[in-house]
Order: structure tokens, then C-alpha cells, then sequence
């Protein structure tokens, strides 16, 4: 019997299994892939104002004895925005942060205080929370606040989002009923 145009034919065994079988490749290789890293805001208030965003892991360009360095950071700042380098250091040398847009150059701000940081100097994990800082040669007074942004979902996530609409579109077709032929 050949099929009208108006009838829905099941999916032939072999398409099922095939599709079955993708998706539970799709599953197995996403469930091994490493999720997102956490991203921070960091917003600094006082006498002079800055933003910026930093992986909770950052990779370091440099290291010393008492601090790290991470480059390419887009900060905001109120005279402007660019890429910035951020130095990061222990509380042996004071703790806080400093920003220079050129690293061979002077300072854009310079700041003591809390370390920012937990861990190594060659492996940061980055703190979040309010954090109290001075200026490292100045009178100046600043907050700043270290908030986790919302993260991108994990690839076993975007796999059982798949399969959910995946199971509802062949549920679906499934449940399709025939026109019926007028006579």
C-alpha cells in the first residue's frame, strides 16, 4: 500500500536505533568535556573607579616572589577603557592590586590591602566578596566588590535540554492522527 499524502508513517526501526545511538554518543563525550570556568566583576568604588571581569582561575603571564601578573584584562575606568594588566599581590607585600594600561609604564592605580586571591602564585583561584583597600602610596580609600557572574550552562546540560526536546518532537509525531479521507 502506498502512502497518502496526508498520512504519517512511523520512523523505520534502523532511523530509531541510528538516532538512539548518536545521541548516546553525544552524551558520552559531552558528560567528559570540562565545564565553563567562573567569571568575577570586580567594581572598585573611592576615590578613583575601575571595573573589570577575571576568570576565577586566571591564567598568569608572570610571577615573583610576592605577586602575579595577568594581561589582556578590558578594564573600565573612568577616564576611559583598554587593556590592562593587573598585578596581584600576597599580604607579604601588602596585598591588593594594581592596574597599568602599560606595564613599563606608570601605574593607573595602585592599591594595599586584602590579598585577592587564594592558592599560588603560578595557580590563583580569585576571591569573591567586599574588600577594603588604600591607595599603596596615597591617602586614598576604596571598595571593592568581587560578585561571580552567571555562568554558561555545562555541556551535560545543553545534552539533556537536547534529548527532553528530542523525546517530546518524537512523542509527538507519535501521537499524530490521520485526516480522515472525505468521502
Amino acid at each position: 500500500m502506498r502512502a497518502r499524502e496526508n498520512d504519517v508513517r512511523p520512523l523505520p526501526n534502523t532511523h530509531v536505533r541510528r538516532l538512539a545511538g548518536a545521541l548516546a554518543a553525544a552524551a558520552v563525550l559531552t558528560a567528559a568535556s570540562p565545564a565553563a570556568a567562573a567569571r568575577f566583576l570586580y567594581q572598585l568604588t573611592g576615590n578613583r573607579t575601575a571595573s573589570f571581569t577575571l576568570d576565577a582561575e586566571p591564567t598568569v603571564v608572570e610571577s615573583g616572589v610576592a605577586y602575579f601578573r595577568v594581561d589582556g584584562v578590558n578594564a573600565f575606568t573612568e577616564d576611559g577603557s583598554g587593556f590592562a594588566h593587573l598585578y596581584f599581590y600576597t599580604q607579604a607585600s601588602s596585598g591588593g592590586f594594581t592596574l597599568t594600561f602599560d606595564p613599563d609604564g606608570p601605574s593607573y592605580l595602585e592599591t594595599q590591602g586584602a590579598t585577592l586571591f587564594e592558592g599560588t602564585l603560578d595557580h590563583p583561584v580569585m576571591s569573591p566578596g567586599t574588600f577594603a583597600l588604600t591607595d599603596y602610596d596615597g591617602p586614598g580609600t576604596y571598595r571593592l566588590k568581587v560578585t561571580e557572574l552567571g555562568g554558561v550552562p555545562e555541556p551535560t546540560t545543553w545534552t539533556g535540554l537536547s534529548l527532553g526536546f528530542l523525546a517530546t518532537g518524537v512523542a509527538m509525531r507519535g501521537r499524530r492522527t490521520r485526516n480522515p479521507k472525505a468521502a
